[in-house]
C-alpha cells in the first residue's frame, strides 16, 4: 500500500491486489488497519510486563495494578478494533470516482502497473475518509498516554534505585527496561508521528506541493 498523494487514497500491488484487482476497496482497508494496528496489543503487553517488573519490587505508591493494567488493555484493543471497523466503514469510493480513474496519471498506473487504486475524492476533500483521520488521532491520544506515563515512572524509579542500590540482578533488569524506555520514543519518532502523517496529508490539499516534495514524502512515510 502507497499513498497516491496529492489524490487521498493508497495503491495497492500486493499479492491480493494483483490476484483480485477488482475487490472492494473496504476488504483493502480492513486488511491493511489490521496489519497496522496488530502489533500495538503485543507492544502494550511487554510495555506493561516491563513496567510490572520494575516497578512491583519497589516501594513505590504509584503503581498500576494487574486489575488496572487488564482494562487498559482490553479499552485499548477496544480502541484499536473501532478503528478497523471504521476503515471499512468509511472507505467507500465517491460516486464520480469513475472520473478520477480517467485522470491521466491514476489510467496510466492502473496500465503499466495493475493492482488497485483506492482513492476517496478530490485532493483535499476524502467525504467520508477525513473522520477515520480524527478517529485514529483521538485512539492515539487515548492509548499512548498511559503507556508512556508508565514508562517515565518506570524511568524515575530506575533512577532511584540506581543511586540506591547496587544488586546484579537490578541492575541487569534496569538495563532491559532502559531499552524498551528508548524503544518507545523510537516508536513515537517511527510509527505514531508517519501513521498521523500518513492520513493527516490525506485531508490537506498537497496538489499545489512541488512534486519533487511529494516523492521524497511517499517513501519516507512508508519506511
Amino acid at each position: 500500500m502507497y499513498p497516491l498523494y496529492p489524490w487521498p487514497g493508497f495503491y495497492c500491488d500486493g499479492l491480493i491486489c494483483k490476484l483480485i484487482p477488482n475487490i472492494r476497496p473496504w476488504l483493502v482497508m480492513v486488511l491493511s488497519s489490521f496489519a497496522l494496528v496488530s502489533t500495538v496489543p503485543c507492544f502494550q503487553y511487554l510495555t506493561f510486563r516491563v513496567y510490572d517488573s520494575v516497578v512491583s519490587v519497589s516501594d513505590s505508591r504509584f503503581y498500576v495494578g494487574l486489575r488496572a493494567r487488564r482494562i487498559l488493555f482490553v479499552a485499548s484493543a477496544v480502541i484499536l478494533s473501532a478503528n478497523v471497523i471504521a476503515f471499512g466503514l468509511l472507505s467507500d469510493e465517491p460516486d464520480f470516482i469513475s472520473e478520477i480513474y480517467n485522470t491521466p496519471e491514476i489510467k496510466t498506473l492502473l496500465e503499466m502497473r495493475g493492482g488497485r487504486v483506492v482513492i476517496f475524492g478530490h485532493p483535499g476533500n476524502p467525504v467520508g475518509f477525513c473522520y477515520e483521520v480524527y478517529i485514529i488521532v483521538v485512539s492515539v491520544i487515548l492509548i499512548l498516554p498511559p503507556i508512556a506515563v508508565m514508562m517515565i515512572y518506570a524511568r524515575i524509579v530506575i533512577k532511584r534505585r540506581e543511586l540506591s542500590t547496587s544488586s546484579r540482578s537490578y541492575v541487569v533488569q534496569d538495563r532491559i527496561a532502559k531499552v524498551f524506555f528508548i524503544q518507545i520514543i523510537y516508536v513515537l519518532i517511527f510509527y505514531c508521528l508517519p501513521l498521523l502523517s500518513l492520513l493527516g496529508l490525506m485531508v490537506i490539499d498537497t496538489s499545489n506541493w512541488p512534486p519533487w516534495l511529494l516523492a521524497i514524502i511517499r517513501p519516507t512515510i512508508i519506511v
